[in-house]
């Protein structure tokens, strides 16, 4: 553990994540919400400002970050003394009763459930030496060159996870690496960090979004017990499911102004909820706006079949909140455009370099739904409607003040949002039934989902996205669907708006995970973290709507909620905890004597970030380990629009050409042996003929003098060129 690279982690985010004071004028907050989503604010961002740093030609170097985060924090400091001026004393009066107030308990509360996610996360990452399945490998290989060039600019491409990949996540691990000797431990202990701040973001976002403190502690406790929630599979998926919840509470700020403190169906005077206004002014919401802006660029930089989502899941939000509050507010939309423009800078430089992929099968993390898109919008005709959309949106926005009060007068009359949204989803209903298949956007996972799926809490999960809401959740999301589509009427109104929003988001996350029976489907199993997230926001103001309106005791809420979170551990979060840390299968080496051997390299055998190649098959699992495979070598690693070489496939024949292929790319270790057969998989009818050629050439390596044996397992050999 490098306790230099944790101290400058937070450090860096932090810092970083004051632009939300150098934005926002008068944030409303205490101040540990404050200290969590100023971190969160600022890991979104270091993606983005390592694009920009990029596409400027400045290294992605960790003192240039901090550097920057210094700025930020000056400046930051510099903004908010003269809003502080005269208030010290109010200040420190409000911080010597904090932990008198039920935010400071419930607060405590979700540390511990932090704590105990991260401890979860860490055992189970570390129970093993190894990276599972394929992705952390490639991810792992990606953030080490971006750690080492101080770039994620890359002459071709190789790896799968290299530019035009999103980079935001491996941006982020590549910097904290430079900090420490060892990527492998980067990857498993950053991911497992940065991942188990969901439940302290969740409790936040939900606290803001609906003015209450008991469905904000119960919304996080459920998140942190779900199945579906993120797992510690090394994946920027999951990086970006976190900073999604970043951008749900930067939402959350840019509506609470206009939604009464009293917003909970079965809110009680005195509750917590009132303890701390949620109304902000109309400079402190313009503010957010420049904060979602860089919180969703950062989002589709990170991950795109994710920010897909997210992006659906947010127009959901905003059209939904509209026909709730009968009034047209412009910011989401405009922080959703200039996040994207704002990733521009990003994605066209990139695929204008990589153009050619657009015409290939890669999925590139999904994007390939849009290379039909890409290739269109690059003709005369694309360029027509690039700026025919442009000049209608300019036109829409500049005359607004004509059309918007009208339209907002005819929502407001009667129960028109209400019948607007019915009628929309009617007609989504309608589209999804057709007996067609009008796009079927796959993931690795996808299948017919049952009721069995949704009840179950199973220890047989999937690592990369696991699925079921448990029991006592999905129960407690049956009893609130019923609640909010009985009292569906009382929705539609400003100060329930919401509760809506968590309606509609359901619902949509609910269809998109049973996408499988549609006409349209959208990477079904990459859904159910979201359905995850919703509904424990959703089943959350349901329990406590059902329990006030049972009584008005306060203490018949804690025993409540005290029974359920009893029911909800061993019958949810236990096997969550199981699969968590059960050892997980790994899928690239598959040779226990190869393994062994590229342990003992990692673990000091050879110097860390020694070149070594791998003769047979790709080398960049050796990042994994530690090493510096020659990973963007033409010979090694070729572009993927190109023949690969023979020993790419087979063992090399050492040559006196092939040698000096090997010192040519200043590579000072080889490694051969079993882990060929999984580098290089043959046909089974070939397997017996191949394993004995891979000892044949094992033999020949020994009796070689260019190279030195300087390790062997019996199955898997290390030499160093002489």
């Amino acid at each position: 553990m490098s306790w230099f690279s944790i101290i400058f982690f937070f450090a860096i985010t932090i810092t970083t994540g004051t632009l939300v004071d150098l934005l926002v004028r008068g944030w409303s907050a205490d101040w540990f919400e404050k200290l969590v989503m100023r971190f969160g604010a600022g890991l979104a961002a270091l993606s983005v400002i390592g694009v920009i740093l990029n596409l400027l030609h400045i290294p992605l170097d960790y003192r240039v970050f901090s550097g920057i985060g210094i700025l930020i924090l000056i400046g930051a400091v510099f903004r908010c003394r003269a809003a502080s001026t005269g208030k010290k004393n109010e200040a420190n009066q409000a911080l010597s009763q904090f932990w008198l107030q039920k935010k400071f308990w419930y607060g405590l509360f979700m540390l511990v459930l932090f704590g105990l996610t991260l401890h979860m996360y860490l055992e189970g990452s570390f129970r093993y030496d190894y990276f599972e399945d394929t992705d952390p490998w490639g991810y792992t290989a990606v953030a080490d060159y971006i750690g080492e060039n101080k770039t994620f600019s890359v002459p071709y491409y190789s790896l799968q996870y290299s530019e035009p990949y999103t980079q935001g996540y491996q941006i982020v691990m590549g910097l904290v690496s430079q900090t420490n000797d060892s990527i492998y431990w980067t990857m498993k202990f950053f991911n497992a960090l940065i991942v188990s701040f969901g439940v302290l973001f969740m409790y936040f976002f939900a606290r803001r979004f609906s003015g209450d403190e008991d469905v904000a502690v119960l919304a996080g406790f459920f998140l942190f017990a779900v199945p579906a929630w993120v797992s510690h599979f090394v994946f920027s998926l999951h990086f970006n499911m976190t900073i999604f919840v970043v951008l749900l509470y930067v939402l959350a700020q840019l509506t609470t102004g206009h939604r009464s403190d009293q917003s909970s169906i079965g809110h009680q005077p005195g509750d917590a909820s009132s303890e701390e206004p949620l109304h902000h002014n109309r400079q402190e919401g313009q503010g957010w706006v420049w904060v979602g802006i860089i919180v969703y660029a950062s989002m589709l930089v990170n991950h795109f079949s994710t920010s897909i989502h997210g992006t659906l899941f947010c127009l959901v939000f905003i059209v939904t909140r509209s026909l709730a509050e009968k009034r047209l507010d412009w910011r989401p939309l405009s922080l959703m455009a200039g996040g994207f423009i704002l990733s521009l800078l990003y994605f066209i430089p990139a695929y204008t370099k990589h153009w050619w992929l657009t015409g290939t099968t890669e999925q590139l993390g999904g994007i390939r739904a849009l290379f039909p898109v890409m290739r269109f919008l690059a003709t005369p005709f694309g360029v027509v409607a690039i700026v025919g959309v442009v000049v209608v949106a300019v036109l829409t926005w500049r005359s607004r003040k004509r059309w918007q009060p009208s339209l907002e007068v005819w929502i407001g009359s009667g129960n028109r949002g209400l019948l607007l949204w019915s009628c929309g989803l009617v007609l989504v209903m309608a589209v999804l039934l057709l007996p067609l298949e009008l796009t079927q956007t796959v993931g690795t996972g996808d299948r017919f989902y049952t009721l069995e799926d949704f009840f179950s809490a199973s220890t047989n999960n999937m690592m990369n996205n696991p699925i079921g809401l448990g029991p006592v959740l999905m129960s407690a999301v049956l009893v609130s669907f019923l609640l909010a589509t009985i009292r569906i009427k009382s929705l539609f109104e400003p100060d329930k708006a919401w509760i809506a929003a968590s309606y509609a988001w359901l619902i949509s996350s609910l269809l998109l995970v049973l996408g499988k029976y549609f006409s349209i489907s959208i990477a079904p199993f990459r859904v159910w973290t979201f359905l995850g997230l919703f509904a424990s926001l959703f089943a959350a103001w349901g329990v406590v709507a059902t329990i006030r309106n049972l009584s008005k005791s306060n203490w018949l809420m804690y025993v409540a909620l005290f029974l359920l979170a009893a029911m909800t551990v061993p019958s949810t979060f236990l096997p969550k905890r199981q699969v968590n840390t059960m050892v997980w299968q790994d899928h690239t080496i598959g040779v226990p004597e190869s393994h062994e051997l590229f342990v003992w390299m990692r673990n000091g055998g050879i110097p860390k970030n020694s070149v070594v190649a791998h003769l047979c098959g790709s080398s960049e699992f050796l990042s994994g380990y530690d090493m510096d495979p020659p990973l963007w070598d033409e010979v090694f690693h070729p572009a993927r629009s190109v023949d690969a070489p023979y020993f790419v496939k087979y063992p090399i024949n050492l040559s006196a050409d092939a040698m000096s292929v090997l010192r040519n790319a200043d590579v000072e270790y080889v490694t051969l042996g079993a882990s060929c057969l999984w580098q290089a998989p043959v046909p089974v009818e070939r397997e017996e003929a191949y394993g004995n050629f891979i000892r044949k050439k094992m033999d020949e390596y020994l009796a070689d003098r260019r190279l030195t044996l300087i390790k062997s397992t019996g199955l898997e050999l290390l030499f160093k060129i002489n």
